[in-house]
């Protein structure tokens, strides 16, 4: 288990110019439980990308743009990677989640 956030921490906003990966994989998990209590992302122009498994080239379960309220993704095995983008503009809270 643990906390995942944007590089601004739980009370700052992430920066500008970002363009990171961050994979989740646990010794001998079977499945990433993952639960957003926020998300915070200015739309259309920086994205959060979340793929189901331990590169950018597995399946995309979501991505996240905009401001959202709580919500939870499991994988299908036992990786989850989250590639993130921001442009040099407008930044947002970002996000925290649990996993």
């Amino acid at each position: 288990t643990g906390i995942f956030t944007d590089n601004g921490g739980i009370n700052g906003n992430y920066s500008d110019n970002l363009d990171y990966t961050v994979t989740i994989q646990p010794n001998g998990a079977s499945r990433i439980s993952i639960t957003f209590n926020f998300a915070d992302i200015e739309a259309n122009y920086d994205t959060l990308f979340i793929y189901d498994g331990a590169t950018t080239s597995s399946p995309l379960l979501k991505y996240l743009t905009g401001s959202y309220g709580m919500f939870t993704l499991v994988s299908s095995g036992g990786a989850m990677t989250f590639r993130f983008k921001s442009d040099g503009a407008t930044t947002g809270q970002g996000w925290e989640a649990k996993w």
